[in-house]
């Protein structure tokens, strides 16, 4: 049988992974968004015009159109326009001597 210790535990491990699983979506997240924010400009600029604003001028925020969404897709999958995005930043491994 169980002891309310062990369970406990293994509650206090289970969340332990979660936090980690959601640092590493984070850190995802922090990659992912300046790209996603560079192609919505990029999209916007082609259905519009270059005449539109930076993405982060508005003071609130637009979410993408169905338009624009396939437009995003479309390059994506086609995979032009990657050459000028930026690469994520790796962290050097640490090496044992």
């Amino acid at each position: 049988m169980k002891t309310l210790y062990d369970a406990l535990r293994e509650v206090l491990q289970s969340k332990e992974q979660e936090i980690k699983r959601l640092e590493k979506e984070i850190d995802a997240l922090r990659v992912v968004l300046p790209i996603v924010a560079e192609t919505k400009q990029s999209v916007l600029e082609d259905i519009y015009g270059s005449g539109v604003g930076s993405v982060g001028e508005s003071s609130k925020a637009q979410p993408f159109t169905p338009a624009e969404l396939n437009a995003v897709f479309a390059q994506a999958t086609s995979g032009s326009g990657r050459s000028n995005q930026p690469q994520p930043e790796t962290k050097p491994k640490a090496s044992w001597p």
